[in-house]
Parts: C-alpha cells; structure tokens; sequence
C-alpha cells in the first residue's frame, strides 16, 4: 500500500479505525474521515506514531453539504485518490431526519457514499480507481420501499438498516456497470461489537460484544479488496467477508438498480 492515498469514513471508531491503523502500518497516506477533527485526530497521531502517513478530513455524513465543503476543501491539496473505503454507516434506534429532510439511516448509509463517490470520481480516476462500500449480511433480509424509501409509515431500525444495504449493493453494481474506469465493490465486513449497535438494549450490546468478531477482523476483507494484486481489476461483486458471493436478486437486476441509481442521483444532488 506505499504511497497510495486512501480514504476511510467512519474511521474515528470501530471497523474504520481498524482499517485506517493497518492502512498506515501497510504504508498508506490515510486520510481519516470522521465527524470531527477531533474525533478524527486520536486515528491520525496514532498512525503517524507509528511512522505512517495521516490526515483528518471532517465531514457531517447526515449533510450533503458538509460533505461537499469537506471535499472540496481536501481536493485543494489533493489531486488523487487510490482508494475511497465507505465505512461509515448507521444502525438508528427510532426514526430521525437530517437536517435536509432525509431519514437519518437512508442518509448516511444510502446518500452520503453515492455523494462521495461522484464527488470524488474524477480524483479517483486519477488514482487507483478503487471504490469499496461496506455492505451487511443484514442486505439479503432488505427489500426496496419503492412508494416509501424513507419510512415515513411502519419505520422499524432492522427494516430501515436492511434497505440501506440492500441499496448500497445495488448502488455499487450498477456503478460498475455504468462506470469502467472505476473498480466498485460492496463488501460485508463481518459483524463486530461497535458503536453502530449503541442503539441496541444493554444486554443485546453484551452478547454481541462477548460473541463477535474483532473490528481488526472485520476490518481485513475491505484491506484485500483494496490492496491485494489478485483484486486490482474485480468490479461489480459482491463480498462475503472474503469471498466473492451472489448478491440479494435484486442486486443483479438491472431494471432495479437503475431506477434506484435515478432515484439516488436526485436526492443525493448529483
């Protein structure tokens, strides 16, 4: 990973960090994406501690506009980007919007990584090309609201975590199909006890945290697809941990996944 630039969501906590302190240990320069700079910094001092290269990009993921004033300000000083790992994601315990209108889950696990990605398309064509989304198991279990992709009837958090995952495979073939120069995939990484099920009641958290993975395991198959020569030109897949496997059906229907791309595109403002 010497040299190549390499940027994670979500990355102040959790999978994220995991991901960006072995990124920084495989030599990568890793931009931290996190909500804050202060959330960001501990990642940065501890990867650049280690002899690695960081840096703190700040992004609200429930703006659209936060993350456009964070991408412009870090394409000031950056004119490529290898790789974008879209780590960031969000497990809500009721219904809440943004500060847009959009239902909190849509917003951060469905809007802010198609943001992204477009925002930065240009950037990461003049790098290695690389896209990764991090899906869930949970996406085998979604199904598309098409009359209500909000919830605004019948919200439950499973049900709106599920869609989200669901989306983001589909999001991440259709990309690309419709994109050649860029390599995406969607990965689940595994499911490991993080502040994503802070949500959950107390004595869920506690099995979870007892029976789950690591957040450094789960943090490896996003690092092989990203790294690993095998993986350098495999697009369009879908991720089981580390092994490619078929997707929910509508992740392979190309009728879906381009009214969904139509919707998205809209409502992330591309």
């Amino acid at each position: 990973m010497d040299g190549k630039t390499i940027i994670v969501t979500g990355a102040g906590a959790g999978i994220g960090k995991a991901t960006a302190l072995e990124l920084g240990r495989r030599g990568a320069h890793v931009v931290v994406g996190a909500r804050s700079e202060a959330s960001a910094q501990p990642v940065v001092e501890a990867i650049t501690r280690a002899g690695g290269k960081a840096e703190a990009l700040a992004m609200d993921l429930t703006s659209l506009e936060s993350i456009r004033a964070g991408l412009d300000k870090f394409l000031e000083s950056h004119d490529s980007v290898d790789v974008l790992i879209n780590n960031a994601g969000v497990w809500a315990g009721e219904r809440k919007t943004t500060g847009e209108g959009h239902e909190i889950t849509w917003s951060v696990n469905v809007l802010a990584p198609f943001r992204l990605t477009h925002l930065l398309s240009d950037a990461l064509k003049r790098g290695a090309g690389k896209v990764i989304n991090l899906s869930s198991s949970q996406h085998y279990k979604g199904d598309i609201h098409w009359d209500d992709l909000q919830l605004e009837k019948g919200y439950k958090p499973q049900r709106a975590y599920a869609q989200s995952k669901l989306a983001v495979t589909m999001l991440s073939l259709e990309h690309a199909a419709r994109d050649t120069k860029l390599k995406v995939n969607a990965v689940h990484p595994g499911v490991a006890g993080t502040d994503l099920f802070r949500n959950f009641p107390a004595f869920i958290r506690f099995w979870i945290n007892l029976l789950m993975s690591t957040p450094e395991k789960c943090a490896e198959p996003s690092i092989m697809v990203a790294g690993d020569p095998s993986y350098a030109d495999v697009t369009g897949k879908f991720f089981y941990r580390k092994k490619q496997r078929e997707p929910h059906a509508l992740a392979n229907d190309s009728e879906a996944r381009k009214r969904l791309w139509d919707v998205v595109s809209g409502q992330a403002g591309i």
